[in-house]
């Protein structure tokens, strides 16, 4: 008998901490703190934030929101703990992500996927999701003067993650 699965909207501050937990297991050189998740939420209401339990625990996470940079795009990412993988969770968080696209009348999926992560690669290639960008990451140091904070960048060996793949789908 396959998991029951409860897909649930993150209402509030447990619900983002648990949010925040599955992305820094998922991606920890990209953490995110309640009150960012807090003031994104504030700054963009119609930004959704979906946690994914099984037998009462989240195992997973996705987002929603429309993209400032693509008209008629959504960005979505989901995320599963790699140990809860394989159980239809992520799918189960696609499914939504895509009805809630399709809901706000959205034409097409956009996320990012680090190159190395075959596994989430094969994953969204298998949902119809196609490569449509690279790009690289730049690490930044914020270093403390006295005239106030500066930031320094570093490049190469410096990278945190890697280049990342943008897939990107059509909503059916």
């Amino acid at each position: 008998m396959p998991d029951e699965i409860l897909i649930q909207t993150a209402t509030n501050r447990a619900d983002l901490a648990a949010w925040a937990a599955v992305k820094k297991q998922v991606d920890p050189l990209d953490r995110v703190t309640v009150e960012e998740l807090e003031h994104d939420l504030d700054v963009d209401p119609a930004t959704r934030l979906l946690l994914a339990s099984i037998d009462g625990d989240v195992v997973a996470s996705a987002i929603g929101k429309s993209s400032k940079a693509m008209p008629d795009t959504m960005f979505a990412m989901v995320r599963v703990l790699p140990a809860q993988r394989r159980r239809g969770t992520g799918s189960a968080l696609f499914d939504a992500i895509t009805a809630l696209a399709r809901e706000r009348g959205l034409g097409f999926l956009f996320g990012r996927i680090d190159e190395t992560d075959v596994p989430s690669l094969d994953w969204a290639a298998r949902r119809g999701l196609t490569e449509i960008a690279r790009e690289s990451t730049l690490l930044l140091t914020w270093v403390r003067r006295a005239a106030g904070l500066h930031h320094r960048a570093r490049t190469g060996s410096a990278m945190t993650s890697g280049p990342t793949r943008c897939p990107t789908r059509e909503v059916a």
